[in-house]
Formats: structure tokens, sequence, C-alpha cells
């Protein structure tokens, strides 16, 4: 059995039918986890730095700013392609 940690990112998080953006990171073996000496803390310190790998991590309002119209821009350069 595997875990594979996803991350969405919602263009207007109240909107119908926003646009998403979904990340997915490498799947955890959890057959693997089971043969370490502490399974739990072993498996939730995997999970935390594999969402930590696909979660948008922003310093300041400014920089989220900067993100949306990034995304605005090539959102709507997709949309013509």
């Amino acid at each position: 059995m595997t875990i594979v940690p996803r991350s969405i990112h919602y263009e207007c998080k109240g909107g119908i039918r926003s646009r998403v953006l979904m990340q997915v990171g490498q799947p955890i073996a959890l057959d693997t986890m089971m043969t370490r000496h502490a399974p739990v803390y072993a498996l939730t310190a995997d999970i935390h730095a594999q969402l930590h790998a696909v979660t948008l991590h922003l310093d300041d309002e400014t920089e989220a700013d900067e993100v949306l119209e990034f995304a605005t821009v090539l959102a709507a350069v997709s949309d013509v392609i």
C-alpha cells in the first residue's frame, strides 16, 4: 500500500468552477515504513516532507500577489493554446 501526497491550489477558493493546480508528490510505500523501529514517527515525517515539497509557501502578501499575477497570465496563455 502507498500514500501519494497531493496539494490542490485554487485560483479562487470561493468561486464555482475556478481553476486548480494539483501537485503530486512522491509515493510513500507503507510496507517499508512498517519495517522501521518507529513507523508512526517515520511515516509522519515522510508525509510532512512530501507535502511540504508540493505545497506553495509564501513569505508575505506581496509575494502572494506576484504569484497570483503570474498564475493569471499563465492561465490566459494556456487558454489560447
